[in-house]
């Protein structure tokens, strides 16, 4: 069984930081756009086939997984 990869986002400094495997991947200045950056790149994970969440690491180290959008991926016959 495939391993799920944890987009675990929290907040460093300034900044809202979205790391995989310890690797920053992106940092934001608020903490709903780190939440949608995750959520899109979990998105796209589980889409492929990859078991993917999203996780949030509060201030006192627990982390609390976040639900996933998953969004319905269109054709471009689809968007005409």
């Amino acid at each position: 069984m495939p391993t799920t990869q944890d987009y675990i986002v929290h907040k460093q400094e300034t900044l809202w930081e979205i790391r995989l495997g310890g690797r920053l991947l992106s940092a934001q200045p608020t903490y709903v756009g780190a939440l949608n950056v995750a959520d899109a790149l979990a998105t796209a994970a589980v889409q492929r086939g990859e078991p993917s969440r999203v996780m949030i690491r509060t201030f006192d180290g627990v982390a609390i997984e976040f639900p996933l959008r998953l969004y319905q991926r269109r054709s471009p016959v689809d968007l005409d």
